[in-house]
C-alpha cells in the first residue's frame, strides 16, 4: 500500500505509502492568506476553486515517466524508415507526449522530433546534429535570443538596420498598420507590397492598384494576422511565436533584369557569409542558383528549380558581402536577404530557418558539408529537452 497524505482546506487525507515529507506553500486565489501546510507524498498538483496547491515532485515523477516511455519508443522506431504506419505511429507518439507535458521545452523538443520524422522519415539527433537540417532544428530550441525575434519582424527590423548599417538600405516604407481595415488604399500609389511583418511570404504584390481586388485583399490579409507562424505548417520556427501580428506597406521595386527582381540570399555562418542563394522571379515562375563568394556557381538545388543560365555577379558583391557579415555579426546562423535596386543595396528580411530546415538538397551529401560549416556552442543537454541554462 502507498502512503499518502496532505492537508487541503484544513482536512487531512491520509493513504498508504511510503513515507516523504515536503513543505508546500498555498497560495489562495482570493486575499485570504493561507498557511503553511504538510504534505507527506510524492505530491499533486490539486486545483480547487478557491485555491492550488503546487506540487511539483508528481509533476516531475510524470515527466520523467514519458521521458523513460519515449525513450523506448524511440529505440523501436529510429530503425531505418520501412513502413509508413511506423512513422505515423511515432509522430502520433511525440506529438500526443509534446500535448502532455507541462514544460514548454520538453514539448517543443518533442515536437521538433515529430515534425523532422515526418519530413525525412528518420530520427531527429538533437544531442549530436551533424546535417544542416539537424542543426536548424537544434537552432530552433536552444538559440532563443530575443533579439533574433527582433530581426524577423519585418517592421522592427527596420531599426535595427539603420543603426548597423544605415537607413539607405532600406526599402521605402509606406504605412504600417495593426489592423487590415485600417490600409487606406485612396492614398497608396498605383505600385505598392503589402507584407505581413510576423511571417515569411505572406505578400500582397500590386503592380496595378486600379486591378486589385481589395475586399480579396483584406480578407487575406485578415486571415494571416489570426495566424501564429511558428506553429504554420507545423515548422516550429520559434522566432516568429512574439512578433506583433502587423501589416507594413513598401515602395514596389519594379524588375531590372530579364531574369525579373534578382533576391541575393546571403548564407552567414557563425557571422561570416558564405553563400549566395539567388532567387529569379520570386514572386513568379521561381528558379534559383547557388554561388560562392566568389561567385562560382555550386551545383546544389535547395528549394526552387535550378536555372540553366549563370546570372552574372552584381556590381556591388564585395559590399553586399560586407553588410551581411555587420548584420549577421554574433549570430550563429542567419540569412541575409538583399536586392540591388537602381545602384543601391536594399535589405529584404533576415530569415533564422531557411525553409524551417526541412527542405531536402540535392545532393543530400551538402546537407552534410553545410553543418559542418556551422559551429554551435557547447550547452548542457538534457534527454528530455531541457536545458537547465536556457533562459
Amino acid at each position: 500500500m502507498m502512503n499518502f497524505a496532505s492537508a487541503v482546506g484544513g482536512r487531512l487525507f491520509t493513504l498508504n505509502n511510503y513515507r516523504f515529507t515536503c513543505r508546500y506553500r498555498v497560495w489562495a486565489t482570493r486575499s485570504t492568506p493561507l498557511s503553511f501546510c504538510t504534505c507527506t507524498s510524492e505530491s499533486v498538483l490539486l486545483s480547487f476553486r478557491n485555491f492550488t496547491i503546487a506540487a511539483l515532485p508528481l509533476v516531475r515523477f510524470a515527466r520523467n515517466t514519458f521521458n523513460t516511455i519515449m525513450k523506448k519508443v524511440w529505440r523501436v522506431f529510429k530503425r531505418p524508415f520501412r513502413h509508413g504506419l511506423r512513422s505515423l505511429c511515432y509522430q502520433f507518439l511525440c506529438y500526443l507526449y509534446s500535448l502532455l507535458l507541462l514544460d514548454e521545452n520538453a514539448r517543443d523538443y518533442w515536437y521538433l522530433k515529430s515534425v523532422y520524422w515526418r519530413r525525412f522519415g528518420r530520427n531527429l539527433p538533437l544531442e549530436n546534429p551533424e546535417t544542416f537540417s539537424e542543426k536548424m532544428q537544434w537552432l530552433k530550441l536552444y538559440d532563443r535570443n530575443p533579439a533574433h525575434t527582433l530581426k524577423a519582424d519585418k517592421y522592427s527590423v527596420r531599426e535595427f538596420v539603420k543603426n548597423t548599417i544605415g537607413e539607405q538600405h532600406l526599402v521605402k516604407l509606406l504605412g504600417v498598420y495593426d489592423h487590415a481595415e485600417d490600409i487606406d488604399f485612396d492614398v497608396l500609389p498605383d505600385q505598392f507590397v503589402l507584407k505581413a511583418t510576423h511571417g515569411c511570404g505572406w505578400n500582397i504584390i500590386c503592380s496595378d492598384k486600379s486591378k486589385l481586388n481589395r475586399k480579396e485583399a483584406i480578407k487575406k490579409l485578415n486571415k494571416w494576422l489570426k495566424i501564429n507562424y511558428c506553429y504554420y505548417k507545423r515548422k516550429g520556427e520559434w522566432v516568429y511565436k512574439n512578433i506583433q501580428p502587423r501589416i507594413i506597406c513598401e515602395e514596389f521595386l519594379e524588375a531590372n533584369t530579364e531574369w525579373g527582381l534578382l533576391d541575393y540570399k546571403v548564407f552567414c555562418f557563425n557571422g561570416k557569409p558564405t553563400f549566395v542563394h539567388v532567387t529569379f522571379d520570386r514572386f513568379g515562375t521561381r528558379a534559383a542558383n547557388f554561388y560562392d563568394t566568389q561567385w562560382n556557381r555550386v551545383p546544389v538545388k535547395y528549394g526552387y528549380p535550378l536555372n540553366p543560365q549563370n546570372v552574372p555577379p552584381p556590381p556591388c558583391l564585395d559590399e553586399m558581402i560586407q553588410l551581411a557579415a555587420a548584420l549577421a555579426k554574433d549570430t550563429l546562423f542567419v540569412r541575409v536577404d538583399f536586392y540591388y535596386h537602381r545602384e543601391k543595396i536594399l535589405l529584404g528580411e533576415m530569415t533564422f530557418y531557411p525553409f524551417g530546415g526541412l527542405m531536402v538538397w540535392e545532393p543530400m551529401e551538402f546537407d552534410l558539408e553545410l553543418g559542418n560549416l556551422l559551429e554551435l556552442p557547447a550547452m548542457p543537454f538534457k534527454a528530455d529537452g531541457q536545458n537547465p541554462d536556457r533562459k
